[in-house]
């Protein structure tokens, strides 16, 4: 008799376990897809939009417009995103073939050319900008810069997303290491060194750390992570730290305020010392370099477009204020300095949507750029 109340009393508990877990569960699910429902809501009385809103409205922007290749374009732009890591500058696209981007063996991206045998090579280096973000081979500086010098130049494009001029200076070196010897480099920086040097220098860049995000097995913990940072609880409780002036990006916005004008300086002697750096480097070698400071959204003289000027709304005080502070910066300490040539202000006299966010380009900005460093290498070589 006592044998069975006691069983009984066991499947009294695990019937009430199970049916408080259930309820839990329930309520976790419901929650989930209640803020889900209050979010989507509050974004579409908003006209916040979705990452598929977001992809599907670029390939809807006015920069885009009358140029060809973008039905193909995002695709290959997504897969073409692949990175393995390389020492020295971290990482490097693996090769991609596609429709309007290819990338070779070498992690070089496209250049559309048809050179002479003897033709000057010309190395190009730079982030995202140069790479070609947003643009087509057929876009990029690299390829309308080979259409401006023609075929007695051979433009080879070694842009790479989110490097910084030290990554690139690094890159140059493994080629001169390896026996590729160039007429001509040109560096375009200005965006890159900023964000890590001003606004996030915390970036962790050492290869070891990505290298082990590439080749670890997913652990039973990364993927709870992963599910939990999917969900709109992870959501809810960041916008209620945002609410609260909380957040890690507010946070890091009050610390960084105060250092901008140093840390200005800060960015532009280190770049100043590189310069000098990449000079030695060409009096060894042989080569002529030029400094290419590019155009940014958040620093432009001219009145802006309405689509601009949303693009330019969506940025943080702080970090407009960081850039405007460096490019002046900039352009005062480099300016007359060997091989360096200030183009932020190449699009001053442009009236039409050039930027598709705070720095990257479409089409028309690429040519413009690559005309001004066509002028620069026709008068000098």
């Amino acid at each position: 008799m006592k044998l069975s109340l006691n069983f009984n009393h066991i499947g009294n508990l695990l019937r009430d376990f199970f049916l408080i877990t259930g309820i839990i569960v329930f309520l976790l699910f419901a929650g989930h897809f209640a803020i889900g429902g209050a979010r989507y809501i509050k974004h579409s009385i908003q006209g916040i939009k979705t990452g598929e809103d977001l992809a599907s409205s670029l390939k809807q922007s006015p920069v885009f417009a009358n140029y060809q290749g973008y039905d193909d374009y995002f695709n290959d732009a997504n897969l073409a995103s692949t990175m393995k890591i390389v020492p020295y500058y971290h990482w490097r696209r693996t090769a991609y073939d596609g429709n309007v981007i290819k990338i070779d063996e070498n992690s070089i991206r496209r250049t559309i050319k048809s050179p002479h045998e003897n033709a000057k090579k010309v190395f190009l280096f730079g982030g995202s900008t140069m790479w070609g973000t947003g643009t087509p081979d057929q876009y990029t500086i690299a390829s309308q810069l080979q259409a401006r010098l023609g075929p007695h130049y051979d433009v080879y494009n070694f842009g790479e997303t989110a490097f910084v001029s030290v990554q690139e200076l690094n890159l140059l070196l493994e080629q001169l290491s390896k026996g590729l010897k160039p007429d001509i480099v040109v560096f375009y920086d200005g965006v890159n060194d900023g964000y890590a040097g001003m606004y996030s220098p915390g970036i962790p860049r050492h290869p070891q750390f990505r290298q082990e995000d590439y080749e670890s097995n997913e652990s039973t913990a990364k993927l709870i992570r992963k599910l939990l940072d999917k969900t709109n609880y992870i959501a809810l409780t960041a916008r209620m730290d945002k609410w609260l002036g909380k957040d890690d990006l507010s946070k890091w916005e009050n610390n960084i305020q105060p250092k901008i004008e140093n840390n200005a300086k800060i960015v532009v002697n280190n770049y100043e010392q590189l310069m000098h750096q990449v000079q030695g480097l060409a009096s060894v070698y042989g080569f002529k370099a030029y400094h290419f400071w590019q155009p940014l959204l958040l620093t432009q003289n001219r009145k802006l477009t309405d689509y601009e000027q949303a693009l330019f709304d969506a940025n943080s005080p702080q970090l407009v204020a960081s850039y405007k502070v460096l490019y002046q910066q900039a352009k005062t300490q480099l300016a007359g300095k060997p091989g360096f040539y200030y183009i932020a202000d190449a699009f001053d006299n442009v009236n039409q949507p050039i930027f598709f966010d705070f720095c990257h380009v479409g089409p028309k900005g690429n040519e413009i750029v690559a005309a001004k460093m066509a002028q620069v290498i026709s008068q000098k070589g």
